[in-house]
């Protein structure tokens, strides 16, 4: 398939603002939107040989969450894997749109390490989580588990918990899980609890485009994705959710970390603390 130019592909971007802002949710700038998505093409050119209609039916998908492209905001992607585009919801997005759901409060998650202090339970109370992280020298201890908390507005939380064998289980071999494997492990563990919290409209359409992305991932034949570079592809696992073009418009704690229900509190990773990476379940 032959390549468009950017220019072209800023055209047409600009051409569907309407659009846009008939999946949009309300408020949000559509034209800014358009950019971002252009932003992305031009950071990432295999995208311009993609077929154009495929491209922007990901779009669509991705703005139904309220979800910005603009690379720069590390909440959605757009990837392609051979000609194919993809969309990939990155953590920092799932994490937005749960606390922007007003149902969360705040968002927590890290690895545990061998021979770190590490107890999780459930009493009559709910779910208990107690971690007492090393220090120093720490990143050099093999990985054991990860685990993400979401405390609930109003009082209670979720929390998910997976141990190395889980881990084992849904890890691929690729580039991302060998250069970044903490990042990857967390990222496991927000998944799972994000699909355990109360959602709004926003979170059960990333929770259709992640369940899409495992779907597209779980497939034995997947192209290679393509791209500019690779550490920029790597990171960014697929997932496949075309929706149809719209036709008219409608209108982290310190050296501990313990979690009982109803403990709220502002951690880094809620806070949108920067990372480099994004993975998968």
């Amino acid at each position: 398939m032959s390549s468009t130019t950017i220019q072209a592909f800023k055209r047409d971007a600009t051409s569907r603002t309407g659009n846009f802002e008939a999946v949009l949710p309300k408020g949000m700038d559509a034209a800014h939107f358009a950019m971002g998505l252009v932003t992305a093409a031009a950071k990432n050119s295999a995208l311009l040989k993609c077929d154009p209609q495929e491209v922007f039916a990901c779009a669509y998908s991705i703005a139904a969450t309220g979800l910005e492209l603009d690379p720069a905001m590390q909440q959605a992607y757009i990837i392609p894997y051979g000609n194919t585009p993809t969309v990939v919801i990155d953590y920092r997005g799932l994490i937005e749109l749960a606390l922007r759901s007003g149902k969360v409060l705040s968002f927590h998650s890290d690895v545990v390490r061998e021979g770190e202090t590490f107890e999780h339970w459930t009493d009559e109370s709910g779910p208990h989580l107690k971690h007492v992280p090393k220090f120093g020298g720490r990143n050099a201890l093999p990985l054991a588990g990860a685990y993400a908390i979401a405390q609930l507005v109003g009082g209670g939380q979720v929390m998910a918990v997976m141990d190395d064998s889980e881990i084992d289980r849904i890890k691929k071999s690729g580039v991302p899980w060998k250069q970044h494997a903490a990042e990857m492990w967390k990222k496991t563990a927000i998944r799972r609890c994000f699909k355990l919290c109360p959602k709004d409209s926003a979170m059960r359409r990333a929770v259709s485009l992640v369940d899409a992305e495992m779907a597209w991932e779980a497939q034995s034949r997947r192209p290679a994705a393509t791209g500019s570079a690779e550490a920029y592809i790597a990171s960014r696992l697929p997932a496949l959710e075309l929706a149809k073009e719209p036709t008219q418009a409608p209108q982290e704690r310190g050296n501990g970390h313990e979690a009982a229900p109803g403990q709220g509190g502002a951690d880094n990773t809620a806070q949108g603390e920067d990372s480099p990476f994004h993975g998968e379940e």
